[in-house]
């Protein structure tokens, strides 16, 4: 009976989609939820009923496993369906076996089987075109009839090297992102198809440092889902970032008008050091340990995605392209200790000075650079970034006709050539550099931009630097910047002359502390119409000012190079005092301005300035909570909710990821949360039913499992526990009333093995700090926990504190971090 077999065919016809190979040409396929739709039981029947006598073989078996199997054979005819069970349900060869470009090992080698293979092998792609699953996408090599099931792609970045295409892998295909109501969650991608086998090796080198970074995860890295090869193309499967990237962005959008867009952009783009911090860790992969260096570091390969608040300012940098990632082992040293790694010669424009080759002497040799290099690249790139933020496209243009200008009178060897207009001079930056900042960008800097300078002090002072040593890692520069944010800054009016003078404020007290100005950089500098024997031209014609709306003078309308940092005195042992006489602030004063911070009010003044002060001292500390969660602990119910509320709220503006909190029940399970909101909810839904002397159990699992395992361990000063965390505090909340006399339970053995490894490990003793929250007043928990506070301190190693709830909160933070705050009861 031929009719289910022209049934099939129509149905082939009418229900093929077009798909793709790597080279673009269209190929047909039929998905694979058609088919499920289309072979019912009923019909499947009537295939194996359409033959006399009737093909045996289990509809049921054939729908659930051999769906795809049935399709070729039925499509090819009815001979072919006529080996169904014997070639291939009998021997397995079930949907998940193909599709196949030979038969080798599963058919005998006879002309029958050869022949079979020869008239069904065209006819199985149309069925089996490829799952994109990352399982499956480990640089793959798919046969040429292979079917891609996209639409057709968009190239958005067309290169000599490799195309970037943005591409719509269609749903039933799409394993690579996770769905929410059967539908995939991200449907676009990026396919990086390099052109040919003349570029294998920036392929291979690009999707194995992905590869690796991948099992470090930063959401300031580009995702990579996979890679394959396919008719001498290699493609490497990218996450789709739909903002464009930084150049792009300088060319669409205007320069940030108001002080929150100013602020919003460099704490957006700044983002990109905790990527770049990903690839200069160490990482271990196939048992060795490997640093990074990414050597190619331009606007281009910054890409943007998107904020959920609609503001061009708002996004999320990835840096992307990894084609000249260089892998540094940890046993390739310099003589000074540095790993070095191979100079794949990236782009020149933003390029370190070691990274030069303008001469043929440095073209023919091999180079050997540092992470290093990279800081330099993004000193570069923020530089450029701050030239558009003071005037836009424009004076970045006006700003490399200065280094341009410089290379043409000091360095002839650099003009016409990739070099000319970069930052360096094969030795250290340019001295132009630091005089265009000054008489350039930050003249025009408008006067509520406050962020942009301490940019350019960050940029001059640790990235655009000669020596490579003293460039700073990119761990700092991201924490140092997210401290400036916090220093209390003074209005400061627009510039009006070319050469201004200045005067400091007057010291100030705030909160009773004493604060004096310290300038990042020398007042009244000239400027010259030459720099070293070279024309700024216009680069330093002062720009008229906006008219004055206020009172300001001619003469007090002044503004330094740049803004002055703040700095606090010391106390009397020559520590930072921690407002022991004036933060009386306590669990309910730090409730208020949690509530105001939710509810968008104005905080109490002191309370704002205590936070503030505790983020610019203690801010980039892991914050950890363990509660002790014994029966007793359970009259302090509602009180132990108001305290975790409280210093919970502070913690989160101090820890650069995520609050932890632990129940003393369940030492090893750690709840982690931005938004502490979530934790918050736990704490006061928990019921406390703990056997009270299990606690030196309980917290022995958590230095043990918990902290311990995630401290640093340095080798030649390099840390190379890849699960390192930051320095960290810890908040014990208990009664401490663990048991009853002389014999009653203590922490003291976990404390000290806690102890040993920091010495072991040469650690400092501020690493991990315990910070002990007492609730009641037992007599025996008081003397429990008085016995732990001193514990330590004879081998110069206190690492407790214990404070009471009801008492000042800033005492709580600082703990033991602070040795007067750890001897005040």
């Amino acid at each position: 009976n031929p009719d289910p077999f022209s049934q099939f065919a129509e149905f082939v016809v009418e229900n093929k989609r077009a798909g793709r190979d790597i080279t673009g040409k269209t190929k047909d396929y039929v998905p694979f939820e058609a088919l499920t739709k289309h072979w019912t039981i009923r019909r499947i029947v009537e295939v194996l009923n359409a033959f006399s006598p009737r093909l045996e073989a289990n509809p049921r078996l054939i729908q659930d496993h051999y769906l795809r199997v049935f399709s070729t054979l039925v499509s090819v005819g009815p001979d072919a369906v006529r080996n169904l069970r014997k070639q291939f349900i009998s021997r397995e060869l079930s949907d998940a076996k193909l599709p196949r470009s030979s038969m080798r090992g599963e058919w005998p080698e006879t002309k029958f089987h050869s022949d079979l293979f020869k008239t069904i092998c065209p006819h199985q792609w149309q069925f089996f075109p490829l799952e994109f699953a990352q399982v499956g996408l480990q640089d793959r090599i798919l046969g040429p009839e292979y079917i891609l099931p996209i639409d057709d792609p968009i190239v958005i970045a067309p290169g000599s090297i490799a195309d970037v295409q943005r591409v719509v892998i269609h749903d039933s295909y799409n394993k690579l992102v996770p769905k929410r109501d059967d539908v995939p969650v991200e449907r676009t991608f990026v396919f990086k198809v390099y052109h040919n086998k003349d570029y294998e090796s920036y392929y291979e080198n690009e999707w194995g440092a992905l590869m690796r970074l991948n099992n470090s995860p930063s959401p300031n890295l580009v995702k990579c889902y996979g890679s394959f090869r396919q008719q001498d193309h290699c493609c490497v499967v990218l996450e789709y970032v739909d903002g464009g990237d930084l150049h792009k962005f300088f060319e669409r959008e205007s320069p940030p008008e108001t002080d929150k867009e100013v602020a919003m952009f460099w704490k957006s783009l700044f983002q990109v050091f905790n990527g770049l911090d990903k690839i200069h860790q160490l990482m271990q992969y196939d048992g060795q340990l490997i640093q990074g260096i990414h050597e190619d570091i331009t606007p281009d390969n910054i890409l943007l995605m998107r904020g959920s608040s609609g503001s061009p300012y708002d996004f999320t940098p990835k840096l992307a392209d990894f084609g000249l990632f260089s892998r540094v082992r940890t046993f390739k040293r310099s003589p000074s200790g540095k790993q070095l790694g191979f100079d794949h010669r990236g782009n020149q424009q933003y390029s370190s000075p070691e990274c030069s080759h303008h001469t043929p002497q440095r073209q023919k040799r091999t180079n050997l650079i540092t992470p290093e290099a990279d800081i330099f690249s993004i000193g570069a790139v923020l530089s450029h970034t701050s030239a558009w933020v003071a005037g836009g496209p424009g004076l970045q243009t006006e700003y490399w006709e200065i280094r341009k200008a410089y290379h043409e009178k000091k360095l002839p060897r650099f003009v016409g050539g990739a070099y000319e207009g970069c930052f360096h001079d094969s030795i250290g930056p340019l001295p132009v550099i630091r005089e265009t900042h000054r008489q350039l960008i930050l003249q025009r800097c408008r006067r509520f931009d406050d962020i942009t300078p301490v940019v350019l002090d960050l940029v001059e002072k640790s990235m655009l630097l000669g020596p490579a040593k003293n460039r700073w890692p990119a761990e700092n520069i991201l924490e140092k910047f997210e401290s400036a944010l916090l220093i209390p800054q003074s209005p400061l009016p627009s510039p009006t002359m070319a050469t201004p003078t200045f005067e400091l404020p007057l010291s100030t007290t705030t909160s009773g502390l004493t604060v004096s100005p310290s300038p990042l950089f020398s007042p009244g500098v000239p400027s010259p119409s030459t720099v070293d024997g070279v024309s700024v031209r216009s680069a330093i014609t002062p720009q008229p000012s906006a008219k004055p709306t206020s009172s300001i003078t001619p003469e007090q309308d002044q503004r330094p190079p740049l803004v002055p940092t703040w700095q606090v005195n010391a106390g009397p042992s020559g520590s930072l005092p921690i407002l022991r006489d004036d933060s009386k602030l306590t669990v309910a004063d730090v409730k208020g301005f949690h509530a105001a911070s939710k509810n968008g009010t104005p905080a109490e003044k002191e309370t704002q300035e205590l936070v503030n002060y505790l983020r610019l001292n203690l801010g980039g500390r892991d914050q950890l909570f363990f509660i002790d969660d014994s029966s007793g602990m359970g009259e302090y119910h509602d009180t132990i909710s108001e305290g975790f509320l409280a210093l919970s709220c502070i913690a989160k503006r101090l820890d650069p990821d995520k609050v932890e909190l632990v129940f003393a029940s369940q030492p090893r399970k750690v709840f982690k949360a931005r938004k502490t909101t979530r934790l918050y909810k736990l704490v006061k839904a928990h019921e406390y039913r703990g056997h009270r002397q299990l606690m030196e159990n309980k917290f022995g699992v958590l230095i043990d499992r918990v902290i311990i395992p995630y401290l640093p361990l340095k080798f030649f000063g390099i840390n190379v526990n890849p699960r390192a965390r930051k320095q960290l505090s810890v908040y014990i909340f208990t009664d401490g009333n663990w048991g009853e006399g002389q014999q009653s339970v203590g922490l003291q053995r976990p404390i000290r093995r806690l102890m040993e490894e920091l010495k072991k490990r040469n650690l400092d003793r501020t690493q991990v700090s315990l910070h002990f929250v007492r609730f009641g007043h037992k007599e025996n928990g008081k003397r429990l926990l008085d016995r732990l506070d001193s514990f330590g301190q004879q081998d110069d190693c206190d690492i407790v504190d214990v404070k009471h709830i009801r008492g000042s909160v800033a005492a709580m933070v600082w703990g033991p971090l602070d040795r007067e705050n750890d001897d005040m009861r």
